[in-house]
């Protein structure tokens, strides 16, 4: 596999102020870690990692890894790559990777990790920030989701993967009265992931649509959308 790590820093303290005037520039007030999917049509897909960091930044950072998993497979995360820092200096921090490798039709998962001085994983590292988004999702070319069931045990509605198989659970952005909530209808779902930035980590499936499905190998035809959403208004 192919990959291209191009890194930007963009330092807030790193402006030119007009002639004669006289700026003072703040710098930032809170430690954020934000992870963005960029997706082109013939383009490869486009991760950008942007930290911002603080003057209380914990500074036992020392770089940061990208990895993909899709959606559906049981395999092991694909490293896509990394970058090592000497100092985290306070500013923004923008680094984008890209992929080159991932299979069109499908979603992927790409998280970011931080690395420690000698180069391993800081598992917790997320707590070294104020606001955190370290997972995006690209569903690029409108790819299944996930395959399983809503249910509403917690608010919002959450999506129950089939069993045995490796779709995510995660919350989705149903109406709370929805004839499918709370129901044995195993649904396909399409549609985008949003991980909000947000004191801690989380995402969403906002579906596009819910097409009738079942969990394994599907034997036989099954009824329209229109019929089964029927059934359930019906009572059954």
């Amino acid at each position: 596999m192919k990959s291209l790590v191009t890194i930007t820093v963009l330092f807030v303290i790193g402006w030119t102020a007009p002639a004669g005037a006289q700026v003072v520039v703040e710098p930032p007030t809170s430690n954020t870690l934000e992870v963005e999917v960029w997706c082109a049509v013939g383009a490869p897909t486009a991760i950008v990692v942007t930290l911002t960091i603080a003057d209380d930044f914990d500074d036992a950072v020392g770089g940061v890894r990208l990895e993909r998993g899709t959606l559906g497979d049981c395999g092991a995360p694909v490293p896509i790559g990394r970058v090592e820092f000497d100092v985290l200096m306070t500013g923004v921090h923008s680094v984008t990777f890209e992929d080159a490798a991932a299979a069109s039709g499908a979603a992927h998962r790409y998280r970011a990790i931080g690395l420690d001085a000698d180069g391993d994983d800081l598992p917790t590292w997320a707590s070294s920030f104020d606001l955190v988004s370290p997972i995006d999702y690209a569903t690029c070319g409108d790819p299944v989701l996930g395959i399983g069931t809503i249910t509403s045990a917690v608010l919002p509605a959450v999506f129950e993967p089939c069993p045995d198989s490796c779709w995510e659970m995660l919350p989705i952005a149903l109406d709370p009265d929805d004839d499918l909530i709370d129901t044995p209808t195993v649904v396909s779902i399409t549609g985008t992931i949003d991980c909000g930035l947000g004191n801690v980590e989380g995402c969403t499936i906002v579906p596009d649509a819910l097409e009738p499905s079942q969990c394994g190998p599907v034997e036989q035809e099954g009824e329209s959308w229109g019929a089964v959403k029927a059934q359930f208004r019906a009572g059954g």
